[in-house]
């Protein structure tokens, strides 16, 4: 059965946050004297929680260096949403209720869904401003259909990263995973998704119950 509500990830999933992310840390890692990772070692050992990578690192005393670097970078070389999902999210909400369930923070990811020209279609937007927990909790996927007033086996939820896929397990909701985003393929199989898509076509095959 075709889901009534589509629930969607931003960084990653949605904005094409790879390469930005990539040159930040990079930056990072040089300026502190530490081997630079690979794009193949990045999307292997990122994770969902930056602070916590930064702690493996032994980089935790140096996260205001971190964020002041991001803002700076971010004010001039700002990433865009993938050239496909205006379109994708027009026609999606079509059929669906829509909602971004995200762990960044509230004002840049409205910014960012309104500067991109998605914002309008969202009836429901979950920042990680809005609560202490966040993915793999299921507490900020609840919420958002506690909001939409539905159930959780009624929405469906598009994610590319592990946490995602953990936490619609514990809200009981099917989960799309998809494969372009900030974790590697095997890092999300590994996870047993509900499906796991490869490229924009495939994900809009899925939703339609197509797939």
């Amino acid at each position: 059965m075709m889901a009534k509500t589509v629930l969607l990830d931003w960084d990653g999933t949605l904005w094409d946050v790879l390469e930005f992310m990539l040159e930040t840390y990079t930056h990072v890692f040089n300026h502190f004297g530490l081997r630079v990772w690979t794009r193949e070692e990045y999307r292997e050992k990122f994770r969902h929680d930056w602070r916590d990578m930064l702690d493996d690192m032994g980089l935790a005393e140096h996260e205001e260096y971190l964020v002041n670097y991001w803002e700076d970078k971010i004010r001039y070389d700002r990433p865009m949403a993938y050239d496909w999902v205006k379109g994708f999210i027009e026609e999606t909400a079509k059929e669906h209720a829509l909602g971004v369930v995200s762990s960044a923070p509230r004002k840049p990811l409205m910014r960012e869904l309104d500067r991109n020209n998605i914002l309008e279609h969202m009836e429901v937007v979950v920042s990680g401003d809005d609560f202490e927990d966040r993915k793999p909790s299921p507490t900020p996927l609840l919420y958002a259909t506690k909001r939409l007033g539905v159930k959780p086996e009624d929405c469906i939820y598009v994610g590319d990263m592990v946490e995602d896929i953990q936490a619609c397990r514990q809200a009981n909701m099917p989960v799309i995973a998809v494969t372009w985003g900030l974790h590697s393929k095997s890092r999300l199989e590994a996870e047993k998704p509900d499906h796991l898509v490869e490229d924009p076509v495939e994900l809009m095959e899925v939703i339609k119950g197509d797939g």
